[in-house]
């Protein structure tokens, strides 16, 4: 989106702030997507807003709180989330919108997956696939199979059963044009892959998850993905992007789940014992000071990023 454009929508959010609260609440919630490309911090302010100024219960009411608990659990806020879930189900219970109870579900299992509950998580995305195909719903069906899928992956005895769900789930999203699930899906699929000892098939998967600008903070899990296939061969490349993971999250107002912290945790562990300190912090350093695109060129081994990186590790080796 152009910066024009992000200018007219926050504009436009100012605006119903002061003149259509229920405008505001609407408009809060179908920028889902701006959102969770980036700007999740963002929108949780402005989501907190609307549903103060517009506490009557009606449908808008109970999607901008599914909205809202969408963007706490990307912030690892699960309490929080939960609430806005819970009461967004009670809601649309209580109205009969079935539609609104099935993202309920659908939204309770994402959260308790990115809080590392598996079987809670299963639970939900279940009953939430299940209604979703009654209603005819192929969104939220396509997405309830992605979650489904990565749940199964958080359990060993369930990670190749897991990996075909997802290869299926991430191919209805991209017919549907759902580029946040498939961008998702891509890149647990690529981490599942390296769980599964196939590296080529989860470099391409990581790849095009990073390249998915839908998913926003999530890209951090692809450049975590890419440190752990440096590995052993190159320890500095892999801690450049575990750095880089690291800053693209807090420019983009994400946080990592606890299963993908550990990951990191082993991944950077393994790096060090094979450098010097100042070596090791060297090289996280130089990944955390890179824009964005310098990060993801540097993990698709593009060469230019590569170049640019070593007048900066000349000069110091010079300094030293």
């Amino acid at each position: 989106m152009l910066a024009s454009e992000q200018d007219n929508l926050r504009a436009a959010l100012t605006f119903a702030r002061a003149a259509d609260k229920r405008g505001l609440l609407r408009l809060a919630t179908a920028m889902e997507p701006f959102w969770l490309a980036g700007n999740v911090g963002e929108g949780r302010r402005w989501l907190g807003e609307a549903i103060a100024l517009d506490p009557e219960w009606t449908v808008d009411h109970a999607r901008a709180l599914l909205t809202a608990g969408t963007l706490a659990s990307i912030q690892q806020a699960h309490d929080k989330a939960r609430k806005f879930v819970t009461e967004a189900l009670v809601l649309s219970a209580s109205v009969n919108d079935e539609v609104g109870e099935a993202w309920s579900h659908l939204t309770l299992g994402m959260i308790e997956w990115i809080a590392d509950n598996p079987s809670e998580a299963t639970g939900h995305l279940r009953r939430s696939l299940a209604m979703h195909k009654k209603l005819d719903h192929q969104l939220g069906a396509s997405r309830s199979r992605i979650l489904l899928a990565a749940s199964m992956i958080l359990t060993p005895r369930t990670l190749e059963r897991g990996r075909i769900e997802l290869k299926v789930a991430a191919q209805i999203a991209h017919d549907l044009e759902d580029r946040w699930g498939e961008g998702l899906a891509m890149m647990i699929l690529g981490l599942a892959d390296l769980d599964a000892g196939q590296p080529d098939i989860a470099a391409d998967h990581l790849r095009r998850a990073l390249l998915s600008e839908a998913i926003g903070p999530i890209r951090g899990g692809a450049l975590e993905g890419f440190a752990q296939l440096a590995g052993d061969d190159d320890p500095p490349r892999a801690l450049r992007l575990l750095g880089a993971a690291t800053r693209l999250r807090e420019r983009q107002t994400g946080r990592p789940p606890e299963f993908l912290k550990r990951r990191a945790a082993a991944i950077r562990a393994r790096a060090e014992e094979q450098l010097e300190l100042p070596d090791a912090e060297q090289a996280w350093n130089e990944g955390y000071q890179m824009t964005t695109p310098h990060a993801i060129a540097h993990a698709l081994d593009n060469r230019q990023a590569n170049e640019a990186l070593q007048p900066h590790q000349s000069a110091t080796a010079s300094a030293n």
